[in-house]
């Protein structure tokens, strides 16, 4: 049925409390989880120099770098491997170091993931275009750094109580006037015959 308000009422000597939900994602509680605890990855080609936002940190690139221990990862001399020297930075404003690498190694394309842990950030440096500059990083979040929201909506109605004391006297003054007035057409009615 989608997002229907269902409003309730909390009733108090003083005032009421009207309170419903406004928003609320009911499609994602239904969607079946994939397998892997990572979302879909997302490219983004950049520059350096560049910054792209996640949705718990920024990412900067900062450079490209070739200082890359060669023996460690197994390379022959004409295989080439250049790292993405990143930057993140958490809502906290807490620095953390990243360098995925891209290497071709026996003319072969490979992409190194890098994990940032604490902010459930996957990456890999997946594409360089050299007439452009610019570089493909792709980015996967953890399913779980989104986190599940409602938006609540409450107001507050003060001396409530005085508007409604004032609508039962004036219909318990409609009523009397009423039957005041039906009374008195009854008598001239009477006194008439």
């Amino acid at each position: 049925m989608g997002n229907v308000s269902e409003p309730d009422t909390k009733h108090f000597l003083s005032r009421d409390i009207y309170t419903h939900v406004t928003y609320a994602d009911l499609d994602g509680l239904n969607k079946p989880e994939g397998e892997g605890e990572y979302a879909e990855a997302k490219q983004h080609s950049m520059r350096v120099g560049d910054t792209i936002s996640t949705s718990n940190a920024l990412v900067y690139l900062k450079g490209l770098s070739q200082d890359l221990d060669r023996n460690q990862m197994g390379l022959q001399p004409n295989d080439i491997a250049v790292g993405a020297v990143v930057e993140v930075i958490d809502i906290n404003k807490k620095q953390h170091e990243a360098l995925p690498l891209f290497i071709i190694k026996n003319n072969t394309l490979f992409a190194k993931d890098v994990f940032v842990d604490e902010l459930g950030l996957k990456m890999a440096f997946t594409k360089i275009d050299p007439d452009s500059g610019k570089f493909e990083l792709t980015i996967a979040e953890k399913k779980n750094n989104k986190r599940e929201f409602i938006i609540m909506k409450a107001v507050i109605f003060p001396q409530i109580n005085v508007l409604w004391t004032g609508c039962i006297l004036l219909i318990l003054g409609s009523v009397m006037a009423i039957r005041k007035r039906m009374r008195d057409n009854a008598r001239r009615n009477n006194t008439d015959n």
